[in-house]
């Protein structure tokens, strides 16, 4: 149900990641949308919709990139890492 995971904001469902009351400079989101998290841009990674193939490697390719971050200091900083 989207409205118990989303806010509706002017007419259009949003995510909020501050309701995971967490350290929000160590939290990434993967998402197919990134239109629905407009407050937190640095945090998304945008991924492809899946839609059920078999062959769909997307998030694997995402590894290296996942690897790195769990390494770094901070994500903060469009396209770059701090270590």
């Amino acid at each position: 149900n989207k409205s118990d995971d989303c806010a509706c904001v002017l007419g259009h469902y949003i995510k909020d990641l501050t309701v995971l009351e967490r350290d929000l400079s160590k939290t990434v989101i993967l998402d197919n949308a990134p239109h629905t998290f407009p407050y937190h841009l640095m945090n998304m990674i945008p991924i492809k919709s899946w839609v059920g193939d078999q062959e769909d490697r997307e998030l694997q390719k995402l590894i290296p990139y996942m690897e790195k971050l769990v390494h770094a200091l901070t994500f903060n900083h469009p396209g770059q890492l701090v270590f």
